[in-house]
């Protein structure tokens, strides 16, 4: 019988590679992402060794996009993926996240990488590599590759030296200008939700400060998840006043408060280009988000079009009414969107004034209502009144 089940699931899984196959050479791509990628009636199946080796070698001379995700992705298989690298001119996209590759596979993609100009999206998210000489190959790689313009390197548990890597391939007389987008969230090893010794944040920080000050190319930089307090807030904003090229900047799921959102703020009114600020999941409160809209108030030209502060411990009137502020966070976010006209987008849910019981501010809802009626900007929430009162419903 267990025979019978292993020849069924395998013929179940020759048909999915060779579905996914031709599916490739209608389209351009290839995503097969795990289990996920397969539906009820072949749940726990897992694409094999042999399997995946299959699909690399059936995959047609045009194919834009090849997505493995969380696959049995190995070392094993990464000489062909740097084979496919090195002779293939029209892959664009490579995902390879949460995959089994470990340091000898990435030095083998490494390799590989400089040498091609076509490939525009690599993505090593989620695996477990840690620093040493493979994640060295892959930063000294971006000095010779001239097509790179997304790197995912988040959630590797690199270190410190891997960021000082990757800052120096950047900055200086011969750093790489393709890169646009790099993304390094949890960059160290430890609990995720949990912070790192401060110092090893501040460390972080005083990189990506460093990192702003000297370039001027890199468009979208994400560093979520690595404890970042006040302190290494205002470290990067330190960095970030002096910046002229970043558009987007994911601070989201750190330790950041009003200090640290003060210091931002303070950073946005000389800042010429940031388009998006994502400081979701951090402790900014009301007095954070009072900085921040009164900064992009007071700027001269603000850029800012979207502004994420969800589950931000925003009480609203409720901290209003205590006297530590002179307006409610939501309700000052919503007319700061209506008075500034590059702000089209803001994010509010998960605070207790937009979702908590009984702690529902219901005057800020009021006016994120007429602001959302006006037209012209849009949120992550939905208006609607219940007896008299205004009340805020999550919208993605």
């Amino acid at each position: 019988q267990s025979r019978s089940r292993e020849n069924f699931e395998r013929r179940t899984m020759s048909y999915v590679v060779q579905e996914a196959v031709e599916t490739a050479k209608r389209t351009g791509v290839l995503e097969l992402r795990g289990k996920s990628a397969l539906d009820a009636t072949r749940k726990g199946f897992t694409l094999s060794h042999d399997d995946i080796v299959t699909l690399l070698n059936g995959l047609p001379e045009e194919i834009h996009r090849l997505d493995l995700s969380h696959s049995a992705v190995g070392d094993a298989e990464c000489s062909d993926i740097a084979q496919l690298i090195s002779v293939n001119t029209t892959l664009a996209e490579l995902v390879l996240t949460g995959t089994d590759i470990s340091a000898a596979g990435i030095q083998l993609i490494a390799e590989a990488l400089g040498g091609n100009s076509t490939l525009k999206l690599l993505s090593f998210r989620g695996c477990k590599v840690g620093s040493g000489p493979a994640i060295q190959s892959l930063a000294a790689s971006l000095q010779t590759n001239k097509g790179l313009t997304t790197l995912d390197i988040g959630e590797m548990d690199l270190d410190i030296s891997a960021l000082t890597q990757f800052r120096i391939v950047l900055c200086g007389a011969n750093a790489n200008t393709t890169l646009k987008d790099l993304r390094l969230d949890r960059p160290v090893r430890g609990p995720c939700m949990r912070p790192m010794l401060d110092d090893g944040a501040d460390d972080i920080a005083g990189h990506v400060c460093d990192l702003f000050r000297q370039n001027s190319t890199l468009e979208r930089f994400s560093l979520r998840k690595c404890g970042l307090t006040d302190t290494g807030a205002a470290i990067i904003a330190d960095g970030l006043s002096e910046n002229r090229g970043l558009k987007h900047l994911d601070l989201g799921c750190n330790r950041i408060g009003r200090d640290g959102a003060e210091a931002l703020a303070s950073a946005l009114t000389t800042h010429a280009s940031l388009e998006g600020l994502i400081l979701d999941a951090n402790q900014i409160q009301d007095e954070g988000v009072v900085a921040i809209c009164s900064a992009l108030l007071e700027a001269t030209a603000p850029t800012l079009k979207i502004l994420d502060v969800s589950s931000n411990r925003i009480l609203g009137t409720v901290a209003h009414k205590t006297g530590h502020l002179y307006a409610s966070g939501i309700g000052f976010l919503a007319q700061t969107a209506q008075q500034v006209p590059s702000l089209t987008r803001f994010k509010v849910w998960g605070n207790p004034a937009v979702s908590g019981v009984g702690q529902l501010d219901h005057e800020a809802a009021e006016i994120v209502h007429e602001v959302l009626s006006g037209g012209g900007v849009t949120a992550d929430v939905r208006p609607y009144e219940v007896d008299g009162l205004w009340n805020l419903a999550h919208e993605g």
